[in-house]
C-alpha cells in the first residue's frame, strides 16, 4: 500500500551514500558504545542532542550527535562554554575530541564529503537508540526548513518496533532508510527485548529556497541555544497538539507512560 507521509529515499541522491556505508557505520558504532572510557550510559546527559530536555528519569532514549546544525559537539561545547553533570568545558571538549580521534574514522571518510557538499544541504547527523520498551509520544518538531531521514543501524528482527507519521505506519530494517517531514505528527516505539538504533540525517528541503531555509535554521539554532544550551540547538518535540490531531493520530497504548520532552 502506498504511503502518503513517507518520502522516497530515491528523491534524495546523497542518502545513497549513507545507505551504502551502513555496514561500516554499524561496526564503528558498536565499537563506540562498548568503549569503557566513554561510559555510554552517561552520554545522554553529557553530550546528547537531547541533554536535559526529556521528561524521564530513565535512560530509555540515548542519542549522540556527530554533527548538529553544521557544528561538531566540541565546537558547540567550546562556543557556549558548556559544563554539566560535573564535567567542565575542558573535560567535555577532551571527551568529544577523544571520540572523534578514536571512533568513526572510516565512517567519516565516507560521510564527510557528503556533509561538505553544500548541494546536499546536510544539517545534522546523529544516532538515536531506543532501549527495550521505549515509547516516544505523538509530537511534531518545529523544523519547517528540513526533512529527516532514519537509517536503520541495529534493528531487532523480532518484537513490536514501529514508526508512525500521521496515518502511515512502518518499521525499519537494517540498512533501510525512512524519510519524512518532522513537522507532521509522528511517534515511535521499541517494544522488543533489544535496543533499536538508527542514524538520523537532517537536511534542507531541496525544493525550497535554500537561503530562506538557512535563515530559518539559523534562527532556530540561536533560539534553542538561548533557551537551553544543553540541547545542542536541537528543536525537541511539541506535544501540546490540538485535541483533534491527537485523537486522529495518537496510538493509545504508545501514549501510556511514554517519553516526552520538557
Amino acid at each position: 500500500m502506498k504511503q502518503k507521509y513517507f518520502k522516497s529515499e530515491l528523491d534524495f541522491q546523497m542518502l545513497c551514500g549513507f545507505k551504502n556505508a551502513y555496514s561500516i557505520i554499524k561496526k564503528e558504532y558498536n565499537a563506540f558504545v562498548n568503549d569503557p572510557i566513554i561510559a555510554y550510559d552517561n552520554l545522554r546527559d553529557n553530550m546528547s542532542t537531547a541533554a536535559k530536555s526529556i521528561k524521564s528519569n530513565k535512560t530509555d532514549w540515548k542519542v549522540f550527535g556527530l554533527l548538529m546544525h553544521g557544528r561538531s559537539p566540541a565546537d558547540i561545547i567550546k562556543e557556549y562554554s558548556l559544563s554539566f553533570n560535573g564535567k567542565s568545558t575542558e573535560e567535555l571538549i577532551k571527551l568529544a575530541n577523544y571520540i572523534f580521534l578514536n571512533h568513526f574514522q572510516e565512517s567519516q571518510k565516507i560521510l564527510l564529503p557528503l556533509i561538505k557538499d553544500e548541494a546536499n544541504g546536510i544539517i545534522s547527523v546523529w544516532f538515536s537508540q531506543f532501549q527495550p520498551g521505549t515509547k516516544l509520544g505523538l509530537h511534531i518538531n518545529n523544523d519547517p526548513y528540513m526533512y529527516r531521514a532514519h537509517l536503520g543501524i541495529d534493528i531487532p528482527e523480532d518484537g513490536d518496533i514501529g514508526f508512525k507519521v500521521c496515518d502511515d505506519i512502518t518499521r525499519w530494517k537494517n540498512g533501510e532508510i525512512l524519510v519524512f517531514d518532522p513537522t507532521n505528527p509522528h511517534t515511535a516505539w521499541n517494544l522488543s527485548n533489544k535496543p533499536r538504533t538508527v542514524l538520523i540525517v537532517d537536511f534542507f528541503k531541496p525544493e525550497q529556497n535554500r537561503e530562506t531555509m538557512k535563515e530559518l535554521e539559523a534562527e532556530q539554532y540561536k533560539l534553542m541555544m538561548a533557551q537551553n544550551p544543553n540541547s545542542f540547538g536541537m528543536s525537541g518535540g511539541m506535544f501540546d497538539l490540538e485535541k483533534l490531531v491527537h485523537e486522529k493520530y495518537a496510538i493509545p497504548e504508545i501514549e501510556n507512560n511514554c517519553i516526552k520532552y520538557e
